[in-house]
């Protein structure tokens, strides 16, 4: 047995040493270090245990150590400048030389007259066809060289040249046939720049090809307009197969100078035929803008795209409207602004409708239809009805962030609320007139700040749960805040900015002791709406939507010097507006929640909302007594007065007694704060200003009920604290 135990120990150690060198070698490899070459393991023999219940041996491990891998030599970049100058620039160069050589050579013969008309525009076309088959034969035949694609650039911008002087200048050829032949030499180009993927040709031929009609001075004409847009949409052809974004700013900041100058030559004699091309060129800059991204189906939209829409419909809407301002009136002009909203807004959606994955794209187009109808609304409408739109649009536009998980569409949505919001407060001279002369007030004003009040609810819960993949990917400071917090923190503001624009409303639509009435009734419906609806806001906002009601009825309705002198004036109406106040402060008092506390602490604030409560039920009574209390033979308030020091003095006596057999501490310190208020007011003014049996009732009143309220807190008080001890 004990020759078994011993083999069976070196079984033993030998797997411990295999283990150690397996863990060195994961070590190694994880680190990516070379480590040196592990002890050899001794050799040991097991012996072959008597039964076969006993674990057969197990032969050492070893494992042979791994060579270290060699990082990868840096990449270096050498700069041949021989290559650069021999390979390219000179190449470009001498293309950008053929194209002025040509136009120069064009415009000389203009105005030299060497040669006619006919023979300088057939001269210019077999120069240009020639050396446009000479730079396809020499890159099919010859190899894909620099020189052939600048040759065939340079060939495409010499044929637009001369074709445009052939119709422009000279009219030898007709403008449906140069219309024709520029269409066939746009398609070549482009089918040239999109089939051999070449920056030269798009670049130099197609830029060429727009800058005809300026090189050659054919002016304003329809025809050099055609022209230059023929050579746009061959330039958009190459942008939308290609992505090259550079080529689509340059066609666009080149062809649109020319644009303008013709505006402003033709719009006092054609005002129609140049709306007519604005709207046209706008829709060749938006497929310029955007073509390439809905031809890929790209959730992203890129920068350059965004900035170029974005520059296009500043431009158009722009033109328009001052165009049509100057011709025909305002509103017309405004109309053009809404239309061009209207068309950006359908495009969005129809883009949205039949390309799913460009949500983006979608989102570029409908928000800019929609910055563009608040202008045009803003232009059109003034007051209220422009505060009701820019209010709806919020709304659309939350729901849209809801649909699309968009944050642009979410953070528009709360920029247009702002805007509504400040518009709808800014009526401050109405609410003045109203209340100071008695006008009557605006209803328009009214339903503005109703309906912005609604938006804001709205949007409040609307408010996007989550953020689209394409958002979260692009916008990294976004996607590291959690969305749902943003929620949580997005909608007690805009539930809170909904409740103070009722009540701005409900200001501007009541005066007198009808307002606070309406405050409390409001904090009441929001205090009851709480139970049923989870908003962190309504609760809270009920109490303290009911601090102005009750501070307007102590300073303007029902104030203390009044009440509490000579009772109230008008009985009816201020007992019913200190009635309402009352009744909403215990209403929100059983009603208050207040998130993010627990149980104890919402009951001491729940707490202090009763102490309030009490204070206003306290005023009323006091009021009451003071009015209905009958003269004494001295006149005045003699009795009411002698009450109403009765009345805090038993007020005060019952709030301890309350507090010390209910152990409430509250009650407890309002009721000794009652019977000391009840002391002053005897000491300091009953004595001095009430007859003599007024003044015995109060101090006997008074004297009795606080020996009574002395031994109770006495007897309780005590009867308390040894049942604390006891329990201890």
């Amino acid at each position: 047995m004990g020759t078994d135990e011993s083999g069976l120990e070196k079984q033993i150690e030998a797997l411990e040493r295999s283990l150690r060198t397996l863990e060195r070698r994961v070590n190694r490899l994880e680190k990516e270090e070379a480590l040196p070459e592990p002890k050899p393991v001794p050799s040991a023999e097991p012996v072959s245990p008597p039964g076969p219940l006993e674990p057969e041996p197990t032969p050492p491990i070893t494992v042979e150590p791994a060579e270290p891998i060699a990082p990868a030599p840096p990449r270096t970049y050498e700069l041949d400048l021989e290559q650069l100058l021999g390979g390219r620039l000179l190449a470009w160069a001498g293309g950008v030389a053929i194209v002025l050589g040509a136009v120069f050579f064009v415009t000389m013969a203009i105005h030299r007259g060497w040669i006619g008309e006919g023979m300088r525009v057939l001269l210019a076309f077999l120069c240009s066809t020639a050396l446009l088959g000479a730079g396809v034969w020499l890159h099919e035949r010859q190899g894909r060289t620099q020189t052939a694609k600048i040759m065939v650039a340079a060939a495409i911008a010499a044929l637009y040249a001369s074709l445009t002087a052939a119709t422009a200048l000279y009219d030898l050829v007709t403008p449906v046939e140069g219309f024709l032949i520029a269409g066939l030499v746009g398609a070549v180009a482009s089918a040239i720049a999109v089939h051999w993927k070449s920056v030269q040709i798009a670049g130099i031929g197609i830029v060429g090809a727009l800058l005809a009609p300026v090189l050659v001075d054919a002016g304003t004409s329809i025809a050099a307009l055609v022209f230059m847009a023929l050579a746009l949409m061959s330039a958009i052809a190459v942008v939308i197969w290609e992505r090259w974004p550079w080529l689509a700013t340059l066609v666009y900041f080149v062809s649109l100078p020319q644009l303008l100058l013709w505006v402003h030559d033709s719009y006092d004699h054609h005002l129609h035929r140049t709306l007519a091309v604005l709207l046209g060129f706008w829709l060749l800059y938006m497929l310029a803008a955007i073509g390439y991204d809905l031809r890929v189906a790209s959730e992203r939209l890129r920068v350059p795209s965004a900035m170029l829409a974005f520059s296009n419909v500043v431009v158009t809407s722009g033109v328009g409207y001052g165009i049509l301002k100057s011709q025909v009136s305002g509103n017309a002009a405004t109309t053009w602004v809404l239309v061009m909203a209207a068309l950006h807004v359908v495009l969005g959606f129809a883009i949205a409708w039949r390309r799913s994955s460009a949500k983006e794209i979608a989102l570029l187009a409908a928000a800019i239809g929609i910055g563009l109808s608040a202008i045009g609304l803003a232009l059109a409408l003034d007051g209220p009805a422009l505060v009701s739109c820019w209010a709806v649009e919020a709304a659309l536009l939350a729901w849209l962030a809801r649909r699309t998980g968009s944050a642009r569409a979410a953070a528009a949505a709360i920029g247009f609320l702002v805007l509504a919001g400040v518009r709808a407060l800014d009526y401050e001279r109405i609410r003045i007139d109203h209340h100071v002369t008695g006008t009557k007030v605006d209803t328009t004003a009214l339903v503005a700040l109703l309906v912005v009040a609604v938006a804001a609810v709205v949007v409040a819960r609307l408010f996007p749960r989550r953020l689209s993949e394409a958002a979260l990917s692009r916008f990294d400071a976004v996607s590291s805040v959690p969305l749902e917090r943003l929620r949580e923190a997005a909608t007690p503001i805009l539930d809170a900015a909904a409740i103070a624009f009722v009540a701005v409303a409900l200001d501007m639509l009541f005066s007198g002791w009808k307002l606070p009435v309406a405050w409390v009734v409001l904090a009441s419906a929001l205090a009851l709406i709480s139970r049923k609806l989870e908003s962190p806001t309504y609760s809270p906002a009920s109490a303290l939507l009911l601090i102005p009601a009750s501070l307007h009825i102590l300073f303007f309705d029902v104030p203390p010097r009044v009440a509490l002198n000579r009772g109230l004036d008008h009985v009816g109406l201020q007992f019913v507006a200190l009635l309402f106040v009352v009744a909403g402060w215990i209403v929100v008092a059983r009603s208050l929640r207040v998130p993010g506390l627990d149980e104890k602490e919402e009951n001491a604030v729940r707490a202090q909302v009763t102490v309030a409560a009490a204070i206003a039920a306290l005023y009323l009574g006091s009021a009451l007594i003071v009015t209905i209390a009958p003269s004494g033979e001295t006149g005045g308030t003699q009795i009411g007065q002698m009450l109403l020091s009765i009345f805090w003095a038993l007020c005060g006596f019952g709030a301890l007694a309350y507090g010390l057999l209910r152990r409430n501490g509250w009650a407890r310190a309002g009721g000794l704060c009652l019977l000391v208020l009840a002391a002053a007011k005897v000491f300091l003014y009953d004595l001095a200003s009430l007859d003599q049996m007024a003044r015995v009732l109060s101090l006997l009143g008074l004297g009795l009920l606080l020996l009574a309220a002395t031994f109770l807190y006495q007897r309780l008080a005590g009867s308390g604290d040894r049942q604390a001890k006891e329990r201890k």
